[in-house]
């Protein structure tokens, strides 16, 4: 397990190094999960996001997402958010009051001390009010989670390209996005820290990302 770890640490420190940084960008969030039926969860939160070097706000949003056991392995997810988007690209820039919906399938799956996890995301994000058809995005999240006896904070890395959709000026994968995080247990309630790397396809656009979620159930 720990020579599998190290591979992985590598892996990254290696890829991070050959790429150059242009800024680091912070996200925190709380939210709250709570049971409907014995399927159904609904899930609900704010969170906020920040630019430039932790000076300048990126998004602020409330998200609100619904999802289903198909099965012990697979589950359906439905999202929307509504929040005010800092655009600081191009001729107009301002606030910008934003909303995005997705659609999830979601698949977990254990064996022994290794959890993998996969979630393949569309999703559809504008301006209100715009008579653009906005931006949309294929997403397939792949995530593998180790756990260490006697250690509490099992960690995780992903990966997930987004692929953009109906768009004429370019198709294919736009951005990447790495990233690690694990769970800190707090009580009965849980403190989320993950740490993400993007990268961008037709720019020189490279982001760290450091996050920090807390999750209550009610």
């Amino acid at each position: 397990m720990k020579r599998i770890l190290s591979l992985l640490f590598l892996g990254s420190s290696s890829l991070l190094l050959a790429q150059s940084v242009s800024e680091a960008r912070s996200w925190i969030g709380i939210k709250t999960k709570f049971q409907i039926s014995e399927k159904l969860h609904n899930t609900i939160g704010l969170q906020y996001r920040s630019k430039s070097d932790f000076k300048e706000l990126d998004k602020y949003f409330f998200e609100n997402n619904l999802d289903y056991d198909l099965s012990k392995d697979f589950s359906l997810e439905v999202g929307l958010r509504i929040g005010k988007n800092n655009d600081t690209n191009g001729g107009q820039q301002g606030i910008e009051n934003q909303y995005r919906v997705h659609t999830d399938l979601n698949y977990k799956k254990s064996f022994g001390d290794i959890k993998f996890k996969s979630r393949v995301r569309y999703q559809i994000s504008n301006e209100f009010e715009s008579t653009d058809p906005g931006s949309k995005y294929l997403r397939f999240k792949n995530g593998i989670e180790f756990h260490i006896d006697n250690w509490k904070y099992d960690p995780e890395f992903l990966i997930e390209p987004f692929i953009t959709i109906g768009d004429p000026s370019f198709s294919g994968i736009k951005k990447w996005r790495y990233g690690v995080q694990t769970d800190l247990p707090i009580g009965a309630h849980q403190l989320k820290f993950v740490y993400f790397y993007m990268t961008a396809t037709q720019t020189i656009e490279r982001h760290h990302i450091i996050g920090l979620f807390y999750k209550f159930k009610l």
